[in-house]
């Protein structure tokens, strides 16, 4: 096995690794209780604040859309 091959197949596995991490921060942000918005917002947000809230973020989309939003938004640091 050559070292090039060693270093890709290592790169493979570590954006593996990345994909399913970020999959899985995905899926709790949206396990919580009223979803991301009412996490982020907090019990006090109004139901007009919320909804402002998901339109802006896109949460309105479907989920695979909001992935690629979520992962869009991560790349360039602005969670």
């Amino acid at each position: 096995m050559s070292t090039y091959s060693f270093l890709i197949r290592r790169v493979l596995q570590a954006l593996a690794v990345v994909l399913l991490v970020t999959v899985v921060v995905f899926c709790l942000l949206h396990a919580l209780p009223g979803g991301p918005a009412r996490g982020i917002l907090g019990p006090q947000a109004t139901a007009s604040q919320i909804a402002a809230f998901n339109h802006e973020q896109g949460l309105d989309k479907p989920l695979p859309v909001q992935y690629v939003y979520y992962l869009n938004q991560l790349v360039h640091g602005d969670l």
